[in-house]
């Protein structure tokens, strides 16, 4: 796999740490079902760990620093929490089932809450502290598919289109981030396609991955939702795991299968660069975070697969 990735171009990703399993007595500290990366100002990541309801702060070499939550319903305390994110100095989480979605600051300490509706795909805030949602509700008509609240939980208006016309639920699960000029990228886990709207809600341009292994993804996804009803298989090809915009690039984080690839496009969603990393047939990833380091960049990548860990990639631009 080495050698055909690198005849495609591709260029090798280097593994250098790992947070979790240390084997070193530092972290005794086990993940139950990690979904979700956060970051903040200072280089410290944040890993949502829904399976235990609770947040973990480390530092940018992965010391443990503290917890916020652990399972309950009062102030603090998380229900199947399934949605992280990081604004200014604020750490937001969001509940799948309760729809609570609740503030600390980031020291850990509960600051507020609110509930909205129930159920949401991704979540992402912005410097005007505004939170947006891909709703997994489907109404009558093809709703647009992105709702944005204010602070105090109100909806403010929606936005977005949903792909094929909303003909099929699934396809509306997608990741989301915003980039330096406060535009919305709306990756769809199921398609090889792009969407970026305008802080008001415009679409910017939709944009096709070019990437063969994303699109052949999405035809067979195409394939088994059309297929007659008996014939439909309940597993889909994830084509994108997550999104994160980074300075003037955009960083597509693809399934582990035949190995973990990073997708880097321009911002007009042009593929500029395919990282990889083919050092065990198993890894799969779940989210991912970029930072800049002396020699290029240092990514961090929520391991799912063969298990739960966050671990530290580099690769050297010098």
């Amino acid at each position: 796999m080495r050698s055909s990735m690198a005849k495609a171009g591709a260029i090798p990703m280097r593994k250098t740490a790992s947070f979790i399993n240390r084997n070193d007595g530092i972290n005794p500290i086990f993940l139950k079902m990690p979904t979700r990366l956060a970051d903040d100002s200072d280089g410290n990541v944040y890993v949502l760990d829904s399976g235990d309801s609770r947040v973990l702060k480390y530092n940018a070499q992965g010391q443990f620093l503290f917890q916020i939550g652990g399972p309950g319903q009062g102030p603090g305390e998380f229900s199947l929490p399934n949605l992280l994110t990081v604004i200014d100095d604020k750490i937001i989480v969001s509940e799948g089932r309760s729809g609570r979605v609740q503030y600390f600051d980031l020291s850990g300490k509960y600051i507020r809450s609110f509930k909205k509706f129930s159920g949401s795909y991704s979540m992402v805030a912005d410097s005007s502290g505004r939170l947006l949602f891909i709703s997994r509700l489907l109404g009558i008509g093809n709703p647009p598919l992105i709702d944005v609240l204010d602070a105090d939980g109100s909806l403010l208006f929606s936005y977005g289109r949903r792909p094929l016309n909303g003909e099929f639920t699934v396809l509306n699960t997608a990741a989301m981030d915003l980039d330096s000029e406060g535009n919305l990228l709306v990756a769809f886990r199921l398609l090889s396609i792009l969407h970026k709207y305008s802080y008001s809600g415009e679409l910017i341009k939709e944009i096709a991955i070019k990437d063969e292994t994303l699109k052949k993804g999405e035809q067979y996804n195409l394939q088994m939702l059309r297929a007659p009803k008996p014939a439909r298989n309940k597993y889909y090809s994830i084509t994108i795991q997550s999104v994160r915009a980074f300075g003037d690039r955009i960083f597509i984080l693809a399934p582990g299968q035949p190995c973990l690839r990073i997708l880097e496009l321009s911002m007009n969603g042009e593929l500029s660069n395919v990282y990889y990393w083919d050092g065990n047939p198993l890894y799969d990833a779940r989210d991912i975070l970029v930072h800049r380091s002396a020699k290029g960049l240092i990514l961090f990548l929520l391991q799912t697969n063969p298990d739960y860990d966050v671990d530290i990639f580099d690769i050297d631009e010098s």
